[in-house]
């Protein structure tokens, strides 16, 4: 099978590195694999998407609407005469318009009244509705958020989780905490994923004389902005933002608590990941988290305040057994969420979309 993945760009962040994983086992199952993406960046997952022999083409859009794009889309589409072209984020209207001769599946990684806005919501829903491109949901509730917000039965509405290599992350094993907790956080730079709060919480936690550090992994806008606060509350000793982490499975090993105290995520995959290396994840109790980890179970769930997420901290830190119990419950959890899983998964809906 040949499949055409369109994209943005490669910039690190959830839905391309949800793509990449999907991309390399697709590869990996015989198929042929290319990767359109309309603007060039130089980061990890390109590396490795280049480092497993994927062809990567740029199109080198300019601002705005860009009737070259267009054009340049039904060049490639004809010569390389995909089976399923597969997109991703905004990019789908300008894939349309290239009329692929094959099907298009679009996999929509948030809530739908969060993935456009203005006129962009009525031409997605015009294509949803008058031609043959499918969206994909990752997880249930999008699927139910993708139903009523674009008119859809549920029918025609696939789930595919997300997935992560799971062999790739070490398997946490010693649970013990040694004179200060390590918190990490993997997410971009951006208001939902809550920083300001996390940063909040830090000042809390030294203020009450608790020895930790908290390492916040990624980039984004908010960096310079977080960094002053960082600075003006006088955490540098124990806040760091680490900026981007080519390899996540080893910036996660050996840390002692992973929270995701997000504004609302989809299925985030540095949870994914959190639950593969067996770490105790505290994590909100927003959007497509409580499918994916159960409170008590194998993750500590919350509302994202600074009181819950306060006493989760300490209630984790103060219960070895909590920690062991969680960590590898969520280890268990984390098979449903192999990028092997995934894959499968995304050939059996360009099977059956594609009749």
């Amino acid at each position: 099978m040949t499949i055409i993945h369109v994209i943005p760009n490669l910039n690190v962040g959830g839905a391309e590195t949800m793509m990449k994983n999907l991309v390399i086992e697709q590869l990996h199952k015989d198929n042929d694999v290319v990767v359109v993406a309309f603007c060039e960046t130089d980061t990890s997952i390109r590396s490795e998407l280049e480092a497993n022999g994927i062809e990567i083409i740029f199109l080198n859009k300019k601002l705005g609407f860009d009737f070259s794009t267009i054009v340049k889309l039904k060049k490639i589409f004809k010569v390389k005469k995909p089976d399923v072209v597969h997109t991703h984020l905004h990019v789908l209207p300008y894939v349309f318009l290239a009329f692929p001769k094959c099907q298009i599946v679009h996999t929509i990684h948030t809530i739908a009244e969060k993935e456009r806005s203005g006129i962009a919501v009525y031409i997605t829903r015009f294509i949803f509705h008058s031609s043959n491109v499918t969206p994909v949901a990752i997880s249930e509730e999008i699927r139910k958020s993708i139903s009523k917000f674009h008119r859809l039965p549920e029918s025609k509405v696939p789930v595919a989780l997300n997935g992560v290599p799971l062999t790739k992350y070490y398997r946490k094993e010693n649970y013990d905490i040694e004179s200060k907790v390590r918190i990490v956080h993997v997410g971009s730079l951006i208001p939902l994923k809550n920083h300001e709060l996390m940063i909040d919480v830090a000042e809390k936690l030294k203020n009450n004389s608790i020895q930790f550090t908290l390492e916040c992994a990624g980039a984004g806008i908010l960096h310079d902005n977080l960094q002053s606060i960082i600075d003006n509350k006088g955490l540098n000793d124990c806040v760091k933002l680490v900026g981007l982490q080519n390899e996540i499975n080893l910036f996660l090993k050996d840390a002692d608590i992973f929270m995701l105290p997000s504004q609302y995520e989809g299925v985030p995959m540095s949870l994914i990941e959190a639950m593969a290396s067996g770490l105790p994840i505290i994590a909100s109790m927003v959007g497509g988290i409580p499918d994916m980890v159960s409170n008590g179970k194998n993750a500590i769930l919350i509302n994202p305040s600074v009181e819950d997420l306060y006493s989760a901290i300490i209630t984790v830190i103060n219960n070895k057994e909590l920690r062991k119990k969680i960590g590898e419950a969520a280890v268990i959890e984390s098979n449903r969420f192999s990028s092997s899983a995934m894959c499968e998964r995304y050939l059996s809906i360009y099977r059956s979309t594609g009749r």
